[in-house]
């Protein structure tokens, strides 16, 4: 079949020119024509408006089952079951004069064709339609693709609604695009609420921490780490928080590109308290058990040991390894074929026994009494499943029965003779207990006596860093006007001893907050203000107070910072890094300052290295001592109290709750290291 007299010439709007001269070769034309797998038809326009068939390629023939005889000169009516909705699209292609799409089912003696259609006008020199080419292509299989989804996003649907569990799905943005409607059992909102709202505002910030960091890990590796559950506590509707496990996904979607996450959240609260109960009972049989003077042994229905109280030690010398399994290895020989016998009776009949006296053998070989007790083990079916019993020393007791038997039997021989060595005995008794008694208020007299001492002291600090802090301000803030030149000029000699007496001034107020800190320490009650600050942001102020000092001795320095979020007390670590760095300069007079840090897991790790004088190894030891200055080359010329360095220690670690520790070569240089956790736990002391 060829197309005969057709020019196909793109133009605008999509139209096919009607020409005299075919520009391609009709032949050539008529192959692809037929090539084509896509159905195609040429339509001819009469003047009565009707349609009629042309020309139709081989792939409508195999779509319909008709034959070209017909086709070919047929009104379009007799060949395709159209519709009103398709003839009124041919007419508005031909009074548009454009391209026109729509969509229907074909109905066809074959079988049913969903397709797409598409019709151009073709128009000749005077621009009037004359024909129509019409192309039809087969959506069917995309309409089972999509009946394929709508069945699956119900399922989802049905699957998401009736889940204990709230699914939900995040954009890259960590924004909820979806949520199930359990999120209001949940957490008290409905799904739509939470539509929109950042993953973040849902969470207090110390928890979304975490969760960012596991999200981060998620996003960096979604390739290979395509899943993570976690638990953790979200905000509620009344912004309270509940105890959740979250289990969640990568979602990728068909170029393996993350567009997202989804998963699932679950409440645990019950699960947690479970949890918390079960501990706190095994925390309350642990404490009962380590405590408790008796040895307490449980054992399988065969006399296997399958638990033994870490007191074992103490009572019959062996440890808890070298007695499993063993239970008559301390039994004296005098009692072994009785404790035995006891013992497979019960193991045979699930008998108790109450106060069983007998003899054991302790491991370096002395021989004690002891008393035990023992019960079956019964499990919630009644079945017997070993036993529990308990042994107690009653070596003592049974030495005490001894003596006062001994004593019993002389007494009855010596009764009258005893008469008066006992009116005798009763004095000294007496005199013995008013001795204690004067002892015992003595004692509580000293007692009082240290309390009031105590807080004496507690006043003392007080009264004096106020009275003493006053003055000294005083001194350190006329002396500076002097040195300034305020009241007047002064000559240079005059100077040089206003600044000594200035610097005597502050060198005092520091030994001054140092001793008051100290005792604050020691006392328990130094405030601490922990909160949320960045780790560079601290370093860095440390390193701008000092630079003066390490300018003007011409000192390189060295900052390396990894920069952290911390929660801790600011001014206390400020405090430390100063003192820290004020003695790397003290004692070094050329070379360089280092100072590096660092956070890993948990813990954050600071450490300040400088080229000074070093320390002796037998002077370590002595380092963090209070009031201790050791010698070396520069001591005479650098002002201190000792306090500094006891100080620092102190307050790492009964305030910052870390460590601190010190390497050193004498003459080559010392390092400091300040480990201290990332987020510090607050802790209630007394009266607060």
């Amino acid at each position: 079949m060829k197309l005969k007299g057709f020019k196909l010439k793109k133009d605008k709007g999509a139209l096919i020119k009607h020409t005299e001269e075919p520009e391609l070769n009709e032949n050539y034309l008529s192959l692809i024509y037929d090539a084509i797998s896509e159905v195609i038809f040429l339509l001819a326009v009469k003047p009565d408006d009707s349609f009629r068939f042309v020309s139709v390629n081989r792939a409508f023939l195999a779509v319909s089952g008709l034959t070209m005889e017909k086709v070919v000169g047929k009104r379009i009516e007799e060949v395709l079951p159209e519709t009103a909705h398709a003839l009124g699209k041919y007419k508005e292609a031909i009074s548009e004069k454009k391209t026109v799409f729509w969509e229907q089912v074909f109905a066809y003696p074959t079988g049913e064709l969903a397709g797409a259609v598409t019709v151009t006008p073709v128009l000749n020199a005077h621009g009037v339609c004359t024909h129509l080419v019409g192309s039809i292509h087969d959506i069917t299989e995309h309409e089972q693709v999509d009946e394929a989804l709508r069945e699956s996003e119900e399922k989802f649907r049905i699957l998401a609604e009736n889940s204990i569990d709230c699914i939900w799905i995040l954009d890259t943005r960590l924004k909820f695009t979806y949520l199930s409607p359990s999120v209001e059992r949940m957490m008290g909102f409905k799904p739509e609420q939470w539509v929109g709202t950042k993953l973040s505002s849902h969470f207090k910030k110390k928890n979304f921490l975490k969760v960012g960091a596991l999200i981060a890990k998620n996003i960096k590796n979604y390739e290979t780490l395509t899943h993570v559950t976690f638990e953790t506590k979200m905000l509620n509707s009344i912004n309270d928080e509940v105890n959740v496990e979250i289990s969640s996904k990568v979602l990728l979607n068909s170029q393996g590109k993350l567009i997202g996450f989804y998963g699932n959240t679950r409440d645990i609260t019950d699960r947690k308290q479970a949890e918390k109960a079960r501990h706190e009972s095994e925390e309350r049989f642990r404490t009962i058990v380590e405590t408790a003077p008796s040895l307490l042994i449980i054992t399988d229905t065969k006399g296997n040991n399958l638990y033994i109280s870490p007191n074992c030690e103490e009572i019959t010398g062996y440890t808890q390894e070298e007695l499993l399994g063993e239970l008559l290895l301390w039994v004296h020989e005098d009692d072994t074929l009785r404790a035995k016998e006891l013992f497979e009776r019960t193991f045979g009949e699930g008998l108790g026994y109450k106060n069983f006296e007998y003899k054991i053998v302790k491991k370096n070989g002395e021989v004690r009494y002891v008393s035990s007790s023992w019960d079956p083990l019964k499990v919630e079916d009644g079945k017997f499943k070993g036993i529990v019993f308990q042994t107690i020393d009653i070596t003592e007791r049974k030495q005490a029965e001894a003596e006062l038997q001994k004593l019993n039997e002389e007494l009855e021989v010596r009764v009258m003779e005893r008469t008066n060595q006992l009116s005798e005995s009763k004095q000294a008794l007496e005199n013995l207990v008013g001795d204690l008694n004067r002892t015992t208020n003595n004692l509580k007299s000293a007692n009082v006596r240290l309390q009031e001492l105590d807080h004496m002291k507690s006043m003392f600090i007080a009264s004096t860093s106020h009275e003493l802090r006053t003055p000294l301000n005083s001194i350190i803030g006329f002396s500076s006007v002097l040195v300034e030149g305020w009241m007047g000029e002064i000559n240079p000699e005059q100077k040089e001893q206003l600044q000594l007496i200035h610097m005597a001034g502050e060198q005092l107020l520091a030994l001054i907050n140092d001793i008051i800190d100290i005792s604050k320490i020691e006392a328990g009650k130094l405030e601490t203000d922990i909160q949320e600050f960045r780790l560079k942001e601290v370093i860095d102020e440390a390193v701008s107070i000092v630079k003066n000092s390490i300018d003007e001795k011409e000192l390189d320095l060295e900052v390396e910072v990894e920069d952290t979020a911390i929660v801790s007390d600011r001014r206390r670590l400020l405090q430390c890094l100063l003192n820290l760095l004020s003695n790397a300069v003290k004692f070094t007079e050329k070379g360089k300052i280092t100072l590096h840090a660092k956070t890993i897991n948990s813990m954050t790790n600071i450490s300040i290295t400088d080229t000074g004088t070093g320390i002796m190894p037998d002077d370590i030891k002595k380092l963090f001592a209070a009031f201790v200055r050791l010698e070396s080359s520069l001591s005479a010329k650098t002002q201190g109290t000792g306090l500094g360095l006891y100080l620092t220690k102190k307050l790492t670690e009964d305030v910052l709750d870390g460590t601190i520790e010190v390497t050193s070569e004498y003459g080559i240089g010392s390092t400091f290291k300040l480990n201290i956790p990332v987020e510090l736990e607050i802790r209630i002391t007394e009266g607060e």
